[in-house]
């Protein structure tokens, strides 16, 4: 089972930050997160500028969430950053590991309050194992979402 995410105020804010270990290349992993045809497979549609200050726009295709914002930090294959409207600061981090792996670290930090942040973490951590399964071939059906993997999810963090 994956490690749960971790959730810590920062001033008015919250950080929700996970890691995952990816056996794949930071080059794929970075396509899989910048590419719109691999975010489909594994968090919704994506329209992006991708440089610095470019527009990066979401639309969720598990339900009615979007997000549109500027990327504010960006080095190719090791770090994307997003400053978005209704989510907060997005921010992925790659490093690359032995035998052609990577450590992802992503944060997300916005104003919240509970019950939201465990629903986002249980949201977040949805998101980035279906991630994990798009880089094995999975191909998400958005139509018939895995709703109670989610469940499940936040069951665990609000534990």
């Amino acid at each position: 089972m994956t490690e749960l995410g971790t959730a810590r105020r920062v001033g008015d804010r919250t950080e929700m930050r996970f890691v995952r270990q990816l056996p794949h290349p930071p080059a794929t992993v970075w396509a899989a997160i910048t590419d719109p045809e691999w975010v489909r497979r594994w968090l919704g549609e994506l329209q992006v500028e991708l440089r610095p200050g470019g527009s990066y726009a979401l639309r969720w295709l598990n339900g009615d969430a979007s997000a549109t914002g500027t990327i504010t930090a960006l080095e190719p294959e090791r770090l994307l950053e997003v400053e978005t409207d209704v989510h907060g600061t997005l921010r992925w981090e790659l490093t690359p590991e032995d035998h052609d792996a990577t450590r992802l670290v992503f944060t997300a930090t916005t104003a919240l309050d509970s019950p939201q942040p465990e629903r986002n973490l249980a949201g977040w951590h949805w998101h980035l194992d279906t991630l994990a399964m798009a880089l094995e071939g999975h191909q998400e059906d958005w139509a018939q979402w895995d709703l109670p993997r989610w469940e499940r999810l936040y069951a665990r963090y609000t534990a």
